[in-house]
Parts: structure tokens; sequence; C-alpha cells
């Protein structure tokens, strides 16, 4: 995505000193070494083929035995290629601030004070989440940036404008009326609900 999508169209606007150094882009699932076995496993493997509830709890212990490889698992950029990529690059201290889009980011975000949710108000589950994740770490700064990620496609800086970029479709209307009354009871969408 990065080399392919984002950083052509940041060198088309701020030229090629501006794009982002492929070496520097860690979040994908990437394979880890297993010290207390010397065997190579994935996060698919420890969440799904045989379940290791120690590394699905993150238990401390567990994840000091797993060492993030430089080998890619696959391009999915969810658990434990961003939680661990910031275990073994950035460091295992609390973080500034994290972003993400979906619940498979919370493991990163119980890492950072600062919260940035990408919030697609075209997915009402999505908010539901947020909103339990916001209340169960109420304490943190969550800060939550509406979108739609269906068409019409985008960023909303007002309700009024989902409003408007919802209008005609019913379907989507409702789906982003749900996920406003959730995040709305938050309290933390700002200056998102005045027009």
């Amino acid at each position: 995505m990065v080399q392919n999508a984002l950083n052509p169209a940041i060198v088309a606007k701020y030229g090629e000193d501006a794009a982002l150094p492929l070496d520097r882009v860690v979040a994908v699932t990437m394979l880890m070494k297993d010290r207390s076995t010397g065997k190579l496993v994935s996060d698919y493997q420890l969440t799904h083929q045989t379940p290791d509830d120690a590394y699905i709890n993150l238990d401390p212990d567990r994840m000091s035995q797993l060492e993030i490889l430089g080998m890619p698992d696959g391009l999915a950029s969810w658990r434990g290629g961003k939680a661990g990529a910031i275990d073994n690059i950035i460091g295992r201290g609390e973080l500034f601030l994290a972003a993400g889009d979906s619940m498979g980011d919370v493991e990163m975000f119980a890492r950072a004070r600062n919260r940035l949710v990408i919030s697609r108000m075209n997915k009402p589950d999505l908010a539901e989440g947020f909103d339990h994740e916001i209340n169960k770490a109420s304490d943190t700064t969550w800060m939550l940036q509406p979108t739609i990620n269906s068409a019409p496609v985008g960023f909303l800086q007002t309700k009024c404008e989902m409003a408007q970029k919802t209008a005609g479709n019913a379907e989507l209307t409702t789906a982003t009326d749900k996920s406003l009354a959730t995040l709305q009871a938050t309290g933390r969408l700002g200056s998102f609900t005045t027009c």
C-alpha cells in the first residue's frame, strides 16, 4: 500500500524527499521466532490454528519469548503485526499516539495515552466496539475522526456533511445514523456534532 499507493501520492504533492522510507513501514504481520522452541510461528497460527492463550492474552512472559523477524507472514496489518512491531522496533513502553480503524487495533491502542480512531461511520458494529473500549479506558485521550469507507469515501468534518453525503442511500444513512448515536454518547466527537 505504501509503495504502490501512498508514496506516489505523497511524491506527487510534496516531492521525493517526503516519501515514506519502506524500511520504516512496520505494520504488517511478520513471522516470529519462538525463542523457547526455536520454531517459526505466525500470529494466525497462535490465534487460530493452535490457539496459545498466553499469546492471545498478551502475557508479558509469553510475549518476551517471541522475536519478530524481518520476514512477512502475509499482507495483513492487524494484531500481531502492529503490536509486535511496536515492541521490537519502537519499544515496549507506553506510546504517545496510536491510530487505527478497527477492533484489530485495540491491543495497539492499549499501549498509548492518546488514541485516534478513524471512525468508519458506515460500520455501526465498530462504533459499538469502540464505545465499549472508550468506556473501559475513559481516563485516556480518545479522538474520533469520522469517515466513510464505502462510496462516497472520505473524512467527514461535520454530521451535516455526513448527512449530505449519505442522502439518497437509505441503508448507508441508517448505518451512519446508528454509528453517530453510539459515538455521540462517548462525548469524543468534538465539533463533528455541530454544523
